[in-house]
């Protein structure tokens, strides 16, 4: 049996949808099908499985090696044979045999004494065009062989970028050779993203407003303004100024009070400080009484 066949097709423009690769495993089934025509007989079921095989072709992804180009070529100039078209049929099985010079036409298909072994022993191989094509991206690759398109006859050709194929086709005689597929720029790339959203200012703004006459009136009862705060507050920043000066006032007459500003480590207290202390006393009485009053406005700016 002729084993894995990998590519062929009648050109990329005839490329199906390829939303789903084809597998070499795929394409090898389907030749499996073309050689049990032959051993049937079945020109029909022959035909078939080749344009089965060139439908699926430019969705394979993978790189082919020369002997699968042999087993395709092999069996489409068998193909051609039968069908009469003896030039074609001549050209395919000469590049079959440059591909694979030790392998002669399957006798399981063939019998020894049939005609078409003494016709392909006698024939030479196939030229291959001296000029290499250059393509965009990556490089030609013919047949899974050479970098150089035979001449005059039907080829399977690769474009190798790196490690991957970026396209697989097959190409008839003196036919103009596929294109690399073209990388998006920045720009195209861009283009296609969805816009950020752009909020109007005005239409922030009205929003706003709409959602603040929205509230119930408890809830605008809720919001304090600043007037209020200083009304309900009493004057918050009398008692703010009354705990700082109670807070300097009681730094200073406790230095004089313990000797120095050691606040943690105060043993022993100077003479005569009597009156120092009274002075402290009422400092921290002031600060006590001023933090008890902003806490009463805090709290009540709050309800």
């Amino acid at each position: 049996m002729i084993a894995l066949l990998a590519l062929s097709a009648f050109n990329v423009a005839h490329a199906q949808d390829c939303s789903t690769q084809i597998t070499s495993q795929a394409l090898d089934n389907n030749l499996d099908s073309v050689a049990m025509g032959f051993v049937e007989m079945d020109l029909e079921k022959v035909k078939s499985g080749l344009e089965s095989i060139q439908q699926t072709t430019p969705c394979l992804t993978e790189g082919i090696e020369s002997e699968v180009a042999h087993d395709y070529h092999m069996l489409n100039g068998l193909y051609n044979y039968f069908m009469g078209d003896q030039e074609s049929a001549q050209n395919s099985l000469r590049l079959a045999k440059r591909l694979a010079p030790d392998k002669s036409i399957p006798t399981h298909l063939f019998d020894d004494g049939h005609e078409i072994h003494t016709l392909y022993s006698g024939l030479e191989y196939i030229e291959l065009d001296s000029e290499v094509p250059v393509s965009s991206r990556g490089v030609y690759v013919f047949n899974g062989q050479t970098i150089n398109r035979p001449v005059g006859t039907q080829s399977i050709v690769q474009i190798k970028e790196g490690s991957s194929i970026i396209l697989s086709a097959i190409v008839e005689a003196n036919e103009a050779l596929p294109t690399a597929p073209t990388i998006p720029t920045v720009a195209e790339s861009t283009a296609t993203k969805t816009p950020d959203t752009v909020t109007d200012p005005v239409e922030v703004t009205t929003k706003t407003n709409t959602a603040q006459q929205e509230k119930t009136p408890q809830e605008n009862n809720n919001t304090v303004s600043t007037a209020d705060i200083s009304k309900e507050s009493d004057f918050p920043w009398i008692w703010t100024g009354g705990v700082a000066a109670s807070s300097v006032g009681y730094a200073v007459t406790y230095s004089q009070f313990c000797g120095g500003f050691d606040t943690l480590y105060c043993e022993q207290a100077q003479q005569d400080t009597r009156s120092l202390q009274i002075a402290n006393y009422a400092f921290l009485g002031i600060g006590a009484f001023s933090a008890y009053k902003m806490t009463r406005g805090l709290k009540s700016s709050a309800e």
